[in-house]
């Protein structure tokens, strides 16, 4: 009766005040029994460790941030709340630089269960400190197992009492974190070309899409118009395969499209997606102006413009592509020619005057036009041209003189 006696009045104190000055007076023999009651009644080694250390006149672990104990299973973000968060500041709050806030909700002591924006901002601190890319303020996986080694009980340094201790549970190993995804100019992309004026649909190029490590899901791209001006386009359009994604306007040399149909780019492969655009009228008094060449590109500068969301860890992922596309593009006119090669009566070269060369130039549906000059290249070969004649014809025939 006299050992619970002394147990009663030793443990009791334990759980209210983190050390006990009396209990250096027991022996080494009474500390040993009063650990071996704990372990009995299903004390967690954290608390038997403690009671240990009290009774020997150590400093105890006490409630620190930075050892939880606790298992992160889940993803956390803005707006997450629970018990999650709560042990989520609490790590946080274990070091000086990750703290969420020096003083009221959320500093050390005065953990809350909401994620806001200065859990976000300590996690962002958290995640440079540990080398987590990329540090965008979002728990997932890689953080997730992170947390977990920091929450984990830590070893003494030092014995504190001459009981064995059992060894804490490895940490789980990091997930490796190797997603990303990058967007180029796809071979398939047309080559310089003329359109009128008050068109829709022109193929501007074609972007190729790439993910590893995880599908990818892009949410928005951003653009740069590197030639022509905001007024020569109505709009710009992305397109997967048929069906329209996104549009976008420019009111400067550069816009962020968010595509109103999310794109799921899967893992370990590609997926293109066609950009259009649509060009004002360049008839005169109209915004558009006749002969500027249109180019826009996918903008590699504008990191923040292009999003792409990893669905297996849910991550924010900004592109890894090391480039502008550059697009050759679209030069546009009110109307515009078309030149065509016809066959000419025969391929005989004889020491008279005859032709060489038949074509035809036929206007645009959205216009006449009007020809200037004719650029002719002429290669020969030990013979001597002298005397050249352009004839006009109104008919493929060549038999109604231009008038």
């Amino acid at each position: 009766m006299k050992r619970l006696r002394l147990v009663a009045l030793v443990i009791l104190p334990l759980f209210l005040v983190p050390q006990v000055s009396s209990a250096v007076t027991l022996t080494e023999s009474q500390i040993q029994s009063i650990l071996s009651l704990l372990s009995s009644f299903g004390a967690d080694q954290t608390t038997i460790n403690n009671v240990s250390a009290s009774l020997n006149g150590q400093p105890t672990s006490g409630t620190g941030s930075s050892s939880t104990g606790y298992t992160f299973s889940k993803d956390l973000t803005v707006g997450s709340t629970g018990a999650d968060v709560m042990n989520l500041q609490k790590v946080l709050n274990g070091s000086a630089d990750t703290q969420v806030s020096a003083s009221g909700a959320g500093s050390p002591g005065n953990e809350t269960s909401y994620f806001g924006n200065a859990t976000k901002a300590a996690v962002i601190k958290f995640q440079t400190k540990n080398n987590i890319s990329p540090a965008a303020g979002y728990v997932g996986p890689k953080t997730r197992a992170t947390l977990n080694t920091a929450s984990s009980p830590a070893a003494p340094t030092t014995p504190v009492a001459p009981v064995p201790e059992t060894p804490a549970p490895s940490a789980p190993a990091p997930v490796p974190e190797a997603s990303s995804f990058r967007i180029e100019a796809d071979p398939s992309s047309p080559a310089y070309r003329l359109a009128a004026g008050n068109t829709t649909g022109n193929t501007l190029g074609i972007l190729r899409v790439s993910a590893s490590g995880e599908p990818v899901k892009l949410t928005s791209l951003a653009l740069e118009l590197t030639s022509g001006a905001p007024a020569d386009l109505a709009r710009v359009t992305l397109f997967d395969g048929e069906t329209q994604v996104g549009d976008a306007t420019f009111t400067g040399t550069t816009t962020t499209m968010a595509l109103s149909s999310p794109v799921i780019i899967p893992q370990d492969s590609s997926k293109t997606l066609t950009l259009k655009g649509d060009f004002v009228s360049t008839d005169v008094y109209q915004a558009g102006t006749s002969g500027d060449l249109i180019q826009v590109n996918y903008d590699n500068n504008n990191a923040g413009g292009t999003i792409g969301i990893g669905q297996s860890s849910g991550q924010s992922l900004v592109p890894a592509s090391s480039a502008d596309t550059a697009f050759a593009g679209v030069r546009v006119f009110t109307s515009y020619p078309s030149v065509e090669s016809l066959p000419i009566p025969s391929n005989m070269l004889t020491n008279s005057f005859m032709p060489l060369l038949r074509f035809k130039v036929s206007a645009d549906s959205h216009g006449a036009i009007g020809v200037a000059q004719f650029a002719l290249e002429i290669t020969r070969t030990n013979a001597s041209l002298s005397n050249f004649d352009i004839y006009c014809f109104q008919n493929e025939s060549f038999s109604l003189p231009c008038g």
